[in-house]
């Protein structure tokens, strides 16, 4: 049964629902269609979306898949087969499965049908709406890109079943931050059900679900491509979270680079918030992120401030920008020069109050 539905010939149509009945009534009706999968999806649903050899390719799972190299496979795969113009491509996986297959759709033949189908809390709630795509450089996260909006996006609360814990709590990352940057009373809405959320009570995760993706489309449609700066304010704790990303070499979840992110973001906005609002988040945090990485806790400052240095979302070339937290449901921009003491300053007391969960 579909629980939600919004239609919007722009930024593509989402469907949201419980099960996998719809979605394949739906895609057994297309033409010349090419999956792009997860590994680890595509053991476990290969019958149900008939996928064969020649029409299909398995993506290994991770960060380290978002490359020009596999594009390229992807590229090459798609020509063999000869498909073309026509050609719809459905993306079967998180994240990293959705900005690639993005990013190949947006260039193949300039440019041909996409349809997400996030298979992970944090791509249904985050990284599946938008329209951004794109691979990572060897020298930083997203370097290389495109916004390109899907067909459709079906978000199905079946896959979640399957997460392991792990992968269920990284992906409220993103739905905690944009509780932080918009909605007081999401937040308190999260901090009031944390019992129920961990233990995956149906009606919650579909009210966060929907909840988070009205959010983040209410920002898309106003501000596409960050030209008034708004969705600009969605990169809340990703400054830091991709440059930890790159210094681990991408061997860390995404979601939990988020957690990191945004503890240094709360401890770069010291200033500015309160005590109360600053407990508030880091107490959910801890709470909801307890797979503290033994490596965040070793890593080398002076390298992370270099990585910012390549930071894409930098708006002017010798400086980088923060989101900063004003307070909860409030935050502004803020730039700093690359060298500014306060950026090291605030990496050295985030991993302090990690060691210490304070």
């Amino acid at each position: 049964m579909i629980n939600y539905f919004i239609k919007n010939s722009k930024f593509g149509s989402i469907c949201i629902s419980d099960n996998l009945t719809e979605l394949c009534k739906f895609i057994s009706k297309l033409k010349h269609v090419f999956y792009i999968v997860d590994e680890n999806i595509y053991y476990k649903y290969n019958d149900i979306f008939n996928l064969k050899l020649n029409n299909s390719i398995i993506i290994k799972s991770g960060e380290q898949s978002k490359n020009i190299y596999i594009y390229n496979l992807i590229i090459n795969k798609l020509v063999i087969c000869k498909y073309y113009k026509k050609t719809n491509i459905v993306s079967i996986g998180g994240g990293v499965i959705g900005d690639l297959s993005g990013f190949v759709a947006s260039t193949f033949y300039r440019g041909v049908k996409l349809i997400h189908i996030p298979t992970t809390l944090l791509s249904q709630v985050d990284s599946s709406i938008g329209g951004k795509n794109a691979v990572n450089s060897s020298y930083g996260k997203n370097l290389i890109g495109s916004y390109y909006h899907p067909n459709y996006i079906f978000i199905c609360n079946d896959f979640l079943k399957s997460l392991s814990n792990y992968y269920y709590l990284m992906g409220l990352s993103e739905v905690l931050k944009s509780s932080v940057i918009f909605d007081r009373n999401f937040l308190k809405y999260l901090y009031l059900n944390y019992d129920n959320i961990i233990n995956r009570k149906k009606y919650i995760i579909k009210y966060i679900v929907k909840k988070a993706v009205f959010l983040k489309l209410s920002v898309v449609k106003i501000d596409e491509k960050e030209d008034l700066l708004l969705r600009y304010k969605l990169n809340l704790g990703h400054t830091y979270a991709h440059s930890i990303e790159k210094y681990l070499n991408y061997t860390i979840n995404h979601g939990e680079a988020v957690y990191y992110g945004m503890i240094f973001a709360s401890i770069l906005s010291i200033n500015n918030l309160n005590y109360l609002d600053i407990n508030y988040i880091r107490k959910l945090i801890f709470r909801l992120n307890p797979y503290i990485c033994n490596n965040i806790l070793r890593i080398n400052i002076s390298k992370i401030s270099k990585n910012i240095s390549f930071d894409k979302k930098k708006l002017d070339f010798s400086k980088t920008s923060f989101i900063i937290i004003k307070r909860i449901g409030s935050v502004n921009i803020k730039t700093l020069n690359l060298n500014q003491k306060k950026i090291k300053l605030s990496i050295r007391t985030s991993l302090s109050k990690l060691v210490n969960k304070v």
